[in-house]
């Protein structure tokens, strides 16, 4: 046996083990979906500084710094069902790293194809390179996390227009989800460029870039890009905080993301005393409350069962087998987990996440099967349970307790989601159009976005 397959056995055995069969089952559908959805593509060739493909040009270059696929989390899911949506209205042309070379995937209403771009320059010049192929001034970067923070500025010097998705903190800080490595907890962007970079020592030992030189390029891609879109007007309203004067009107959009959720005919009754803890097992998630939590409702709430929803850090995953209660549902498909919430009949959610949520995706897929939701008072989650008035908010200092004194109260409020919010729930075909209205002014020349 060889050195990469006893890799990757160790790894299936580990997987097995943390998260269950089910999860592996989930993991290795979503790896022969995605190899087989490249292996049907088609190889492009570069015909005359152009595509050999037969579709109407591409109005923008959208850029992600990950390979296409929903196993990479929220910001590619909601990447991913937008543009399937979007390609129903404009050709489609995405251009990502994988396996040390640049792709361009073009895909219109009934056909697509890939090129292969190169991997022997740098960034900018790859993407100048796969906007000329499709002939587009626009360039759509989908998040910096991973790539050069210069980007934006290159291409802007290259005369490209660029609009920048943000999704968390990663102009602010190479630890985008803000956990203090020293302590854990949310370090409250912090300001203290001393304790900032003690705290980025195991990510970038050598110091080669310092807090406030890596901060000055954050702030230099905020202002140079033509349009940036927030994911929520929490988001919006902090990077202003954070960034202050360097946005002007206009050159700001808000746009909720949104994920496909397949129909259920499953028709359940919760029990009360299932709890579901969603966002995955990660220390910025909140996972290492997940056993306190459950703790302390073992003498509250005798018969309590929590479901523990998606993959995560090993040692986490492995400290929630042995807590008493717990069921690790681990790692599951797109568009999975409503249907799965009814099949366990889970009254409430919990996500216990310790970082400010820039949206949170989870929660949305939560309300979509009637189950309200339990999180700290922190972030996008928090003024939208706020204004729908769908869960029950605690404050942060509170922790473990706070979140099992919820659930308690949740049983005896008897709390639902309404019909008419499920109905309300953003879709990707709304962000769709949204997308492709702001494309259209940015062809137009029309730059007023908010």
């Amino acid at each position: 046996m060889t050195e990469e397959a006893r890799s990757s056995l160790a790894l299936a055995v580990g997987l097995l083990l943390d998260e269950g069969p089910r999860a592996l089952w989930n993991r290795t559908q979503d790896r022969l979906e995605e190899n087989k959805r490249l292996r049907r593509l088609p190889r492009l060739r570069e015909d005359r500084g152009r595509l050999s493909i037969d579709v109407e040009p591409a109005p923008v270059l959208n850029v992600s710094p990950l390979p296409p696929s929903p196993k990479r989390g929220g910001a590619q899911i909601q990447m991913l069902d937008r543009l399937a949506e979007e390609k129903k209205l404009r050709t489609v042309a995405l251009a990502y790293p994988k396996d040390g070379s640049w792709w361009l995937e073009i895909s219109g209403t009934s056909v697509a194809g890939i090129f292969a771009i190169g991997g022997e320059a740098l960034v900018a010049d790859l993407i100048q390179r796969a906007a000329n192929l499709i002939g587009s001034s626009v360039v759509h970067i989908e998040s910096l996390a991973g790539l050069p923070l210069n980007l934006v500025g290159d291409l802007e010097d290259r005369n490209l227009s660029v609009v920048l998705s943000i999704h968390d903190f990663t102009l602010f800080c190479r630890r985008p989800h803000l956990t203090e490595s020293a302590t854990g907890k949310f370090c409250e962007y912090c300001q203290d460029f001393d304790r900032c970079d003690a705290c980025l020592q195991n990510v970038d030992p050598k110091l080669n870039t310092t807090q406030a030189e890596y901060r000055r390029m954050g702030a230099g891609a905020y202002k140079k890009a033509t349009l940036v879109i927030f994911p929520s007007d929490f988001l919006q309203r902090q990077h202003r905080v954070l960034f202050p004067g360097l946005r002007g009107p206009g050159r700001d959009a808000v746009i909720a993301p949104a994920s496909s959720r397949p129909g259920s005919s499953i028709s359940s009754s919760p029990v009360p005393s299932r709890i579901a803890f969603v966002g995955g097992v990660y220390s910025h998630k909140g996972a290492a409350l997940i056993g306190p939590v459950m703790e302390r409702l073992q003498s509250l709430v005798p018969d309590v069962v929590g479901f523990v929803y998606g993959n995560g850090e090993r040692k986490l995953l492995r400290q929630l087998r042995r807590t008493k209660g717990i069921r690790i549902r681990g790692y599951y498909r797109q568009g999975e987990l409503p249907v799965m919430l009814k099949r366990d009949r889970v009254s409430v959610a919990v996500l216990p996440s310790i970082w400010p949520e820039a949206y949170a995706l989870v929660v949305d897929e939560c309300l979509s099967a009637g189950v309200p939701v339990i999180a700290f008072d922190i972030g996008a989650v928090g003024d939208r349970l706020v204004d729908w008035g769908v869960g029950h908010l605690v404050p942060m200092h509170l922790g473990a307790g706070g979140l099992a004194g919820a659930f308690v109260g949740h049983l005896s409020s008897g709390l639902e989601v309404p019909g008419e919010i499920i109905a309300s729930l953003p879709r990707p075909e709304g962000a769709a159009r949204r997308y492709v209205e702001l494309y259209g002014g940015l062809e137009t020349g029309d730059r007023c976005f908010e």
